[in-house]
């Protein structure tokens, strides 16, 4: 989940990226989720999060955003459609996840030994909050300036299959 989040945001902000940062995230990318060491995997994810999150932030909040969309590549325009609705699926669940991540963090004071199986759970839950937070408030943005430059972008639902971004355009 978190690592269908992280790609989606890279894929969103990539389409709008220069060729250079584009590159910079398609090798992010590849990296997510490859990590064994989850010290390692956590802090990748926390460093590809908080840049991706930003980025994608002031791209919603700017002034041209739908006209920006328009002159994207046809290839660019889904690039960022299937974002927005991978998206949307890692917050759905993480809005299922987050609750049982919490617990088990406050099951850790009953058995101290148990720590080092939830630091990557402690980890995760911060970054899969401020997903649903903004899957709530960012972008619905794409949604409407994708839908009013008639792109396509499904309705996200739990039966909803996630999109393939193994590769930014």
């Amino acid at each position: 989940m978190e690592v269908t989040v992280n790609k989606a945001l890279l894929a969103i902000t990539a389409a709008y990226s220069s060729d250079e940062d584009r590159a910079k995230k398609e090798e992010v990318l590849k990296s997510l989720g490859k990590q064994t060491d989850p010290k390692e995997a956590g802090a990748k994810f926390q460093e590809a999060y908080t840049s991706s999150e930003a980025e994608t932030k002031k791209l919603a909040e700017s002034n041209d955003l739908a006209e920006q969309t328009k002159k994207l590549s046809a290839k660019k325009q889904e690039q960022v459609a299937k974002g927005v609705v991978n998206f949307l699926l890692g917050a759905l669940q993480a809005k299922d996840v987050v609750p049982m991540g919490q617990s088990v963090m406050q099951s850790v004071s009953s058995n101290p030994m148990a720590i080092t199986k939830v630091i990557p759970i402690k980890d995760a839950v911060p970054r899969l909050t401020s997903a649903m937070s903004l899957a709530a408030t960012t972008i619905p943005k794409f949604v409407n300036v994708l839908r009013g430059a008639n792109i396509k972008v499904p309705e996200v639902s739990g039966t909803t299959k996630e999109e393939s971004l193994d590769s930014l355009a």
